[in-house]
């Protein structure tokens, strides 16, 4: 009667129940209870009852049947059942993975999973398998697989990294993933080359203030993810028909040797993994220059010192002044006044770069002329020329020698003003005397001697070069026995 056919209980004790028998005979009737769990029927007990309760110990599959004999040795038997003890549902057994291990290099866009077979100890159960694969943990895809032990994933993307494992479910839907849990494979159907460098510092067409700069670029990509190395080459003409160069892992570099100060520069950068040729970056220029700097000295050409020109309209010439910063130049301001102070202008005249000009209109005959150039480079350095001396018409050297003398003491404001990093003061003395020309900063401090000795009468011109100063306002004082004067002046940077 029980335990029927393929019932599966999780009792550890079974109670066994029959039918009773009728015997023609009317002797008693015994009945032996016979268990097998895969190794035949053996008896258990005999019994006059109809029932009996046996403590099992092992899960599994189990087949019973019953004999029933009488007193005289007449048997008969039952048919044979079978049921299931199962007190705990369990998870199916360890298994692993079996290929493509982690790091495994797929060279096709398609690929065969394979994993161990594994076992579940519940009676009756039966194991299904399912594959999880993508290429990251948030975008991951089931692909139930069934009892097979193997599963090809199609369309795989080239260049990619795929994360895989596999997970066993019993008939009772307990679970078990292989060993280790994800592994993972890339697919790289050729070796790609690395991705040109993007070049950052020093900047295209950029000035560096320091002998060694340092260079930067962005990392190369490559789609075998390869190691990559790079090769810096940098050189003074863009050709790179001499150059210097050196291998790093790094996307930077600092050159060992300092580079040229106002040396203009090229530089590119190759990218190479350990297969294929080396991808060359854009080629980028800059300038090396530390210090900014006035326009060179120059010379004034005609007319030329004390000269006597015929003509009321005098054409002045004069050298060009180089500039050693780069991409910089200078612009002439020529200057003509009738004192040596160039306080009395009658021609100023801004020639852009020309280093010739001849006035628009006629200058006064008969007369004595001083005349300068300005030159003054786009980061506004001034540098100016000598002062020479023109006479146009006949004015004669007797009378004017008795003119250039000054009349009084006179202090020039400086020129230019304001300035960077120097400027000029002129001063005029109508007597030889003793002179100190002094500057102070704005506290009274004074902070430099410009002149400290005895000069002629004359027109006087000094340089003040405030080069290791800081921005401000200074005052500038001239010392005489019979004259003192103070000017302010302007220092920007």
């Amino acid at each position: 009667m029980s335990p029927a056919t393929n019932i599966t209980t999780k009792d550890k004790e079974v109670t066994f129940v029959w039918n009773f028998v009728a015997d023609a005979d009317g002797d008693q009737v015994d009945y032996i209870l016979l268990v097998d769990q895969g190794e035949g029927m053996s008896p258990v007990d005999t019994v006059s009852t109809n029932n009996y309760t046996k403590s099992f110990t092992a899960e599994g599959s189990y087949s019973w049947m019953i004999e029933a004999m009488d007193t005289q040795g007449g048997v008969s038997q039952s048919e044979t059942r079978e049921f299931i003890i199962d007190f705990d549902n369990a998870s199916p057994e360890v298994f692993d993975i079996v290929s493509p291990v982690t790091n495994t290099l797929i060279t096709e866009l398609s690929t065969t999973l394979h994993w161990r077979k594994t076992k579940d100890l519940d009676p009756g159960d039966q194991v299904s398998y399912s594959v999880l694969a993508g290429t990251s943990f948030e975008d991951i895809t089931t692909y139930e697989v069934g009892s097979d032990t193997s599963y090809t994933l199609e369309g795989l993307e080239d260049n990619t990294t795929y994360y895989w494992k596999v997970v066993a479910k019993d008939t009772k839907g307990a679970t078990r993933e292989n060993t280790g849990g994800y592994t993972s494979f890339r697919v790289n159907t050729s070796n790609d080359a690395p991705f040109p460098v993007e070049l950052i510092s020093p900047s295209n067409n950029s000035v560096e203030i320091v002998t060694l700069p340092k260079f930067a670029w962005r990392e190369s990509s490559d789609g075998d993810n390869d190691i990559i190395q790079y090769s810096i080459m940098y050189s003074e003409d863009s050709t790179f028909t001499s150059f210097k160069s050196s291998f790093t892992n790094k996307p930077e570099y600092v050159p060992e040797v300092s580079l040229k100060d106002n040396q203009q520069y090229f530089w590119k950068v190759f990218a190479q993994d350990l297969i294929n040729k080396p991808v060359e970056s854009l080629t980028f220029m800059f300038w090396v220059n530390t210090e900014l700097e006035p326009p060179s000295p120059f010379e004034l050409i005609s007319p030329a010192l004390n000269e006597q020109l015929t003509t009321i309209r005098p054409t002045f010439n004069w050298n060009k002044s180089l500039d050693n910063d780069p991409n910089d130049y200078a612009k002439y301001t020529l200057v003509v006044s009738k004192d040596s102070l160039f306080t009395d202008v009658v021609l100023e005249q801004m020639t852009s770069v020309d280093t010739t000009y001849t006035p628009e209109v006629d200058m006064l005959n008969n007369a004595k002329y001083y005349w300068k150039v300005i030159a003054t480079d786009t980061d506004s350095l001034v540098t100016q020329s000598k002062t020479l001396t023109f006479i146009l018409g006949d004015l004669s050297v007797s009378n004017e020698s008795e003119s250039v003398l000054p009349q009084e003491y006179t202090l020039s404001q400086n020129y230019p003003n304001p300035f960077n990093p120097s400027t000029q003061i002129q001063y005029a003395l109508p007597e030889a005397t003793q002179v100190t020309l002094e500057v102070f900063n704005s506290l009274g401090q004074k902070v430099m001697e410009l002149v400290n000795s005895h000069q002629s009468a004359g027109y006087h011109t000094t340089t003040f070069d405030a080069s290791g100063l800081s921005s401000g306002v200074y005052l500038y004082k001239l010392t005489t026995p019979s004259f003192s004067q103070t000017n302010k002046m302007l220092l920007i940077k």
